[in-house]
């Protein structure tokens, strides 16, 4: 049945890899308390008792409990639908929210560390990663999805995001254009702009950022720029701790006297949804997405530290 739900929800390769691994995590639990896997006997109580013992019980991190817990309730719903189950079983069993401790929390880079970054010896395509990520702050596989068609006038154009906020046009940053123009060079429209990185068959659930993420990491713990905390799972920084540093540089700009954008500007070049922020249906649902020129102000007011 699982394959039939797959079929039945249009979605990436990566996210149906995690819809099977939480039914397979599922299996695996019952197989230890020696139980079924069958859906009719399947009750509440015990969807709550594999919440308590697979999850809380073994100390797994309330997102990820919750997350399978989505892609569960997901999978009972379409059952319930085709009638092989009387309920979904997994509503209100999620795990309730633990807030990550302030000193623990993902952060931008500072101007410091990004300095470092820039400055250290990297391959050339990890570098024009770096330099794009931090001033169009795209997500890194937007970034590795480009092609040369991609670029229409003057912008970077994102597609096929998992939000419809996320497709969007960034305006290229003036201190970018040469990279994009080197880039571009002699590259059919069809052409990625890194043909460096491996491009997953189809149907794969591996990203085409992969080389670069892997990359990116190894170099900045070669360079010293990491932020662990005793105790914590992961650095407070990674790669998309550059994503972060170009919000915080528009914001600073802004906060700073920038004129020309505003934050539902800033909303609509990041790929948030504008309209969840405050004066929401006034800024952002009635006059709908900002132009281009007003989004390349957003970006150009982002400097690359001296």
């Amino acid at each position: 049945m699982v394959n039939a739900w797959l079929a039945h929800e249009p979605m990436k390769p990566r996210q149906q890899l995690d819809y099977r691994r939480a039914v397979s995590k599922l299996e695996a639990w019952l197989g230890r308390v020696k139980l079924p896997a069958i859906i009719e006997p399947f009750t509440r109580k015990l969807a709550g008792r594999y919440v308590s013992e697979g999850f809380v019980g073994e100390g797994t991190h309330w997102r990820t409990a919750n997350k399978d817990i989505a892609c569960l309730s997901s999978y009972w719903k379409f059952l319930e639908g085709k009638g092989f189950a009387t309920e979904n079983v997994w509503t209100r069993q999620s795990v309730p929210e633990r807030r990550t401790p302030v000193d623990e929390r993902k952060r931008p880079f500072t101007d410091a560390e990004v300095r470092t970054l820039l400055a250290g010896e990297a391959p050339a395509f990890l570098k024009d990663a770096i330099t794009i990520a931090a001033l169009s702050g795209m997500r890194v596989e937007e970034i590795a999805r480009q092609k040369v068609e991609s670029i229409r006038a003057g912008c970077f154009t994102v597609r096929d995001a998992k939000t419809e906020a996320g497709n969007r046009s960034v305006p290229i940053h003036s201190a970018l254009a040469g990279i994009v123009e080197r880039r571009c060079k002699d590259k059919a429209p069809g052409d990625y702009l890194f043909p460096e990185l491996p491009t997953p068959a189809p149907g794969s659930a591996i990203e085409r950022s992969q080389k670069i993420v892997k990359a990116f990491t190894k170099y900045r713990r070669k360079l010293g720029v990491d932020d662990v905390v005793a105790g914590a799972r992961q650095s407070r920084v990674d790669l998309h701790s550059l994503r972060r540093w170009f919000s915080k540089k528009a914001t600073d700009a802004l906060n700073g006297g920038a004129a020309g954008f505003s934050p539902w500007t800033l909303a609509d070049v990041m790929g948030h949804n504008a309209e969840k922020m405050p004066l929401g249906m006034t800024m952002a649902h009635y006059p709908g997405q900002s132009d281009v020129d007003t989004r390349r102000a957003c970006v150009e007011a982002v400097r690359l530290p001296a």
